[in-house]
């Protein structure tokens, strides 16, 4: 009886979740700003079938996700064969299928050693995430089922080999080949002999009778008297009644009769020609003749197929026909003769010619099976061959009735089950790593760490040790990505960035929020060392993007956009990068913007930062509102500090003031 074992649906249960509902999405402000398309197509994963559910804010599947690709990153031996592997869901139906499945030379069938691999590997890791260890553990209980289905397969090999009957002829034309001086030598025979061997064969035609066989025990079984079942009658108590069930079972046992239902074979198929042409070539190849009489010549076999095996039998060897037989036109006469004693002339010398060219072709093809004989005594005699193709398309035709017959089919359906479980989940592995190993590969080919967030349950955090903007992955070559390192943790703090223009402001805040975007997707960020607590709200102001209106209108917009969507979230679950707070207008009117947005942000608790060219506003925020500051040079490196954009030297680098000159002049 086949183990009973309750699966869990893996869609759904699923080791990564696709189907993310609308309250657990991160919410982005100003999602024009964040180039999500660019930085995924930029790691290879843009069409991957888990990107829907990047951004997500469900804390238990974000530790779920970064547990699995920890674990995964840990374990690179475990991943490759995961990744370069697969397991089938159903059980095999064709035959290389099954006899690659069920070769007993191995000691265990793909499946099953896969099986081994994942319960030995997975329950000998202590960081092994739950999801996987729960695989292991359903894997485990049912791993009495390889020993049923190897039984089970040992009997359908055997009823299927034993379940076709087939016999029949074939002719096949002779082509030889005379045997060289050098090979005649080490043959030990006179160089100058004349010698000639088959060298091949070629299928003429031949017929085929047979059938192939399903057979199992059906039985229209009796039933127990409906007394023996009462324990009130006193026979019962005697022991009659016990007695009378063992004799309807003896009953039902003799009533079981075999059922046949059969399935006529008379076409030839390819597998049997090659297999009896092989055969009596290689017969043929051991014999040597004289001459080459029977090049182009024909040889005929007869053939039987049964349990027993291929037992072929030579029944003739014949030369060709001569293709210069005497003919006489009879309709002519010449003088002296009439012409009815003309044709019966010619005729009787036809007819005798005709007999002696057939005495002379038997007598030829028997001297050839004489030369034959006396070389092996046993030439004509029935000879078995091994046959591994000979009845493919007839003899496995039964497997899908066996499984699913009354005798396998409890431990069919068990073996489904357990199948169907294992390769689902298998494939939703395969996908993971797949998307991982796209950002692997990425940081390979541009020379970057990457790092397995730390998800903080309590507390406002995201801090980082090293940070790669990742946006620009697919803009620079290797060597040319610079990463954002000496700023502080953010941690609800306001953080100010000046200094040069070109030196990295804008690309800087984009790339903490895009790494902020891969954390919340359960995926690795491109730096070193990366924690945070999970976020609700990221919030963006670019004026890059541009929409409809004049700068300022677009600004105002967006800053609408941002005091809208944080309303009634917590501080601690919302970050914002605000770029050139307060352009767009007069510099008063901008400080004055910018002061006023900056004030009403830090009241609410949520972690900022922004860059300006306005330096008061800078020093504003540094002063009264405790944010720390940071200037970027054009090498784009940071330090401490409030610095201009460095319009002088931009001018002249640009070349403005050669051609400003110019026009003056």
């Amino acid at each position: 009886m086949a183990t009973t074992i309750k699966y869990p649906d893996p869609s759904a249960q699923p080791l990564w979740k696709t189907k993310i509902h609308k309250r657990d999405r991160l919410q982005v402000i100003n999602e024009e700003d964040l180039p999500v398309d660019e930085f995924l197509k930029a790691l290879g994963i843009k069409d991957s079938s888990l990107a829907s559910s990047f951004g997500i804010t469900n804390e238990e599947e974000l530790h779920r996700r970064h547990n699995l690709c920890r674990f995964l990153t840990g374990h690179p031996a475990f991943t490759s064969w995961v990744e370069e592997s697969g397991v089938t869901a159903g059980l095999p139906i064709d035959e290389e299928e099954f006899l690659k499945f069920y070769n007993p030379q191995n000691e265990h069938n793909p499946y099953w050693a896969m099986v081994h691999g994942w319960i030995e590997f997975i329950l000998n890791s202590p960081d092994a995430p739950p999801d996987l260890q729960m695989i292991a553990n359903k894997l485990l209980v049912g791993l009495d089922l390889e020993a049923a289905e190897r039984k089970m397969a040992d009997i359908i090999t055997q009823r299927v080999e034993q379940i076709t009957v087939m016999h029949g002829w074939m002719s096949f034309e002779v082509v030889t080949v005379g045997v060289e001086k050098s090979v005649k030598e080490k043959m030990g025979v006179d160089p100058d002999q004349s010698l000639f061997l088959v060298s091949d064969l070629e299928y003429s035609g031949g017929e085929v009778f047979g059938h192939r066989k399903y057979s199992q025990k059906i039985s229209t079984k009796l039933a127990y008297p409906k007394w023996t079942h009462d324990a009130l009658n006193p026979f019962n108590w005697l022991g009659f009644g016990f007695l009378r069930r063992k004799l309807v079972d003896f009953k039902n046992l003799l009533r079981c009769r075999p059922a046949y239902k059969a399935m006529v074979i008379n076409s030839i198929s390819t597998s049997m020609i090659e297999d009896i042409r092989s055969a009596v070539l290689g017969k043929l190849r051991k014999i040597h003749w004289d001459n080459s009489s029977l090049n182009g010549g024909q040889a005929t076999v007869q053939f039987s197929y049964d349990q027993s095996g291929l037992q072929i039998t030579i029944l003739h060897l014949e030369i060709p026909e001569p293709e210069d037989r005497k003919t006489v036109n009879l309709s002519d006469g010449f003088a002296g003769y009439d012409a009815l004693k003309y044709q019966q002339i010619m005729k009787a010398e036809v007819l005798i010619q005709r007999k002696r060219d057939e005495a002379a072709h038997a007598q030829a093809n028997n001297a050839l099976i004489a030369a034959a004989v006396r070389q092996n005594h046993s030439f004509l005699t029935p000879f078995f061959s091994t046959s591994l193709n000979m009845d493919r398309e007839f003899r496995w035709f039964a497997i899908l009735n066996e499984y699913r017959g009354k005798e396998f089919h409890d431990l069919y359906e068990a073996l489904q089950d357990q199948r169907n479980f294992f390769a689902e989940y298998w494939n939703q592995l395969q996908v993971v790593i797949s998307v991982l190993r796209s950002i692997q590969d990425t940081a390979l080919k541009f020379g970057v760490p990457i790092c397995q967030p730390e998800i903080v349950t309590d507390g406002h955090v995201v801090e980082f040790g090293q940070l790669y903007p990742t946006q620009l992955l697919c803009h620079l070559k290797k060597g040319q990505v610079v990463p954002v390192h000496s700023l502080p943790e953010l941690n609800g703090r306001m953080i100010a960035l000046t200094g040069e223009h070109g030196g990295g402001k804008s690309e800087t805040q984009i790339g903490i929020v895009v790494n902020i975007f891969l954390a919340q997707s359960g995926l690795p960020v491109f730096g070193q060392f990366f924690r945070f607590n999970v976020k609700k709200v990221l919030g963006m102001v670019f004026i890059a993007q541009r929409g409809e209106g004049s700068t300022c209108e677009i600004l105002l917009g967006k800053i609408r956009n941002i005091l809208r969507g944080i309303q009634g979230i917590d501080g601690k679950r919302v970050v914002l990068v605000l770029d050139e707070v307060g352009t767009g207008t007069q510099e008063m009117a901008g400080f004055e913007l910018g002061r006023d947005l900056l004030n009403t942000l830090a009241r609410s608790g949520v972690s900022v930062i922004f860059s300006t060219q306005i330096m008061s506003l800078a020093e504003f925020a540094r002063d009264q509102l405790n944010a720390l500051c940071f200037q970027l040079d054009s090498k784009h490196r940071l330090s401490p500090g409030i610095g201009d954009g460095g319009m002088k030297r931009l001018r002249q680098r640009i070349g403005v003031d050669r051609f400003l000159e110019e026009i003056k002049s």
